[in-house]
């Protein structure tokens, strides 16, 4: 397995391999350039780092934290320091690091981008219920990818730090946990090096205090929602794929590949 890690993580662009979604994640994660990663063992995330990352700790620095709130804290060291992390964890897991997600979603200071992959799990198969967290996501102004397939979970770690430098907002992957646990096809994206962000040398705008809780509010609500917005009406992550019938239908995530494999077995 080390190996095989180690291999996709630094073979030709394009080389086409069968991979379970997290691997896929994982090695996308190294490819992409991310700096670092922690988490705590939760399926259907565990493999991330269990599998991927902790194979090959010297082209990125990876740890396990005692709890999701540990690991949401060490994500944010790595992020004020001007480096980008995942940290993962589960669905139930985002709970137990709800403080932190919830007072690091509307710092707005130029540092290194932290994004929470965050495993769901649509019927309890791989963890203990089925609670959807969107509606803490939006309640935090927090932009949330949510990979169609294996190739998008494979390059979502990428695009996720370009979204969290951009609008300065920490972003979440969610993959559904039929994508993290099934294999696909992938076609390994392109190798790049991405340097830290100069972050400012004081930290006020880091503390947690009411004052500048408030200040940090108003700016995402002001600034970054706007921009998140239109970001979203105009991405090219949005696909249109356009039939021949009078039908439409509107996916997201997984779905998507639901959709398109139901279309297929019937299709006349």
């Amino acid at each position: 397995m080390a190996d095989m890690i180690r291999r996709l993580c630094t073979a030709s662009v394009g080389e086409t391999v069968v991979l379970q979604g997290n691997l896929a994640f994982a090695v996308g994660c190294v490819r992409g350039g991310v700096h670092a990663a922690d988490g705590y063992p939760g399926t259907p995330s565990t493999e991330v780092i269990h599998r991927g990352l902790s194979q090959v700790q010297d082209l990125i620095t990876v740890g396990w934290s005692v709890n999701e709130a540990v690991a949401a804290a060490v994500g944010h060291g790595h992020s004020i320091a001007g480096r980008d992390c995942v940290v993962t964890m589960k669905i139930p897991g985002l709970y137990q690091a709800a403080d932190a997600f919830t007072t690091g979603a509307l710092y707005s200071m130029p540092r290194g981008a932290l994004v929470y992959y965050v495993a769901s799990d649509f019927v309890p198969s791989a963890t203990q219920h089925t609670i959807d967290p969107r509606y803490l996501f939006k309640s935090c102004f927090v932009p949330v990818l949510e990979p169609r397939d294996h190739q998008e979970l494979h390059e979502s770690a990428a695009v996720a730090v370009e979204r969290g430098r951009k609008y300065r907002t920490q972003v979440v992957v969610m993959p559904s946990g039929v994508l993290c646990h099934s294999e696909g096809l992938v076609r390994m994206m392109p190798q790049q090096s991405v340097d830290p962000v100069d972050v400012p040398d004081g930290f006020r705008e880091f503390n947690a205090l009411p004052g500048m809780a408030r200040e940090n509010y108003d700016h995402a609500v002001q600034k970054r929602i706007p921009e998140l917005v239109e970001m979203v009406e105009r991405s090219a992550l949005n696909r249109w794929t356009r039939g021949s019938g009078t039908v439409g239908v509107i996916t997201y995530g997984v779905c998507d590949m639901y959709v398109r494999e139901v279309r297929a077995a019937h299709a006349p």
